[in-house]
Formats: C-alpha cells, structure tokens, sequence
C-alpha cells in the first residue's frame, strides 16, 4: 500500500470517528429537538459524501493546489470541488446540533476562505488542463 492510500484512509478514519464521537455526545447528551436531528441529518450525509469525493480524488489529492490529474468522474462529475462543499456541510450540521448559532458568523469565514481556495485551485488546474478545465468547469458546479 503507498503513501498516499495510507493517508486516504487515515484520513477517512479519523473523520468517521471524529464525527461519530461528536454524534454520540450530541445523541446522548442533548435533546433531540428539530435543529438537532436536521443537523445530525446533515452531518451524517455530508460525511458520506465527503469520504466518498476524498476516495474518488486518490492520488490526485493535495494540501496546497496542484495539478496532478484531472478527476471528471463519480461526484467530480457534478461538483468540481466536492471535498469544500461537503464538508461546508459538515460543519453546518455539526453547528445545528450543538445549537451553536454563534459559530455561523466563523462558519461563514471559513465558506469564504474555501471558496479562495477553490478559485486559487481553479487557476492551477487551468492552467495545466487548459481547454479540457474550462469545459470541465462550464458542466460543472462550484
């Protein structure tokens, strides 16, 4: 197994019990009231989603922006930046459940950094893809 599949799924790992401690806490520790349950919903399929983007990206994932391959297929087919997005997702669930409505105002920070981000991402892989980025891009969402 190389590097890079040991980091997939320790990373996969630490997010799966990452999340489900905060789940436990939340289930056994607070009310389940409408916010809670939508936002245990939402972090539950955010995970989902976000783990499977993590996978489908292998070898072509990386910290800093870097144009290894261009992945067009599974979730990258829809969403050119599915890891950001679920995992916006994510975090706004886990705010609904712990009724940390004051956490919006740093969620929304942290929206505007992943969509820099995502545009810094953007200009690297158009700039080594080129023609088959942009319309990569034009049949795409964010």
């Amino acid at each position: 197994m190389n590097r890079n599949a040991i980091a997939n799924y320790t990373t996969t790992g630490v997010a799966i019990i990452g999340v489900g401690a905060i789940l436990i806490f939340v289930i056994t520790n607070l009310p389940l009231d409408t916010e809670v349950v939508i936002g245990i919903i939402l972090t539950v399929i955010s995970l989902i989603f976000l783990i499977m983007a993590r996978l489908e990206l292998g070898g072509s994932f990386t910290v800093r922006p870097r144009a290894t391959a261009l992945v067009v297929t599974g979730i990258y087919s829809k969403i050119r930046h599915p890891i950001y997005v679920f995992a916006q997702f994510l975090i706004l669930g886990i705010i609904l459940c712990i009724h940390g409505t004051w956490l919006l105002l740093i969620w929304a920070l942290l929206v505007i950094l992943q969509i820099k981000r995502a545009k810094a991402e953007d200009r690297v892989l158009e700039e080594k893809f080129g023609e088959t980025y942009r319309e990569y891009r034009k049949s795409t969402w964010f």
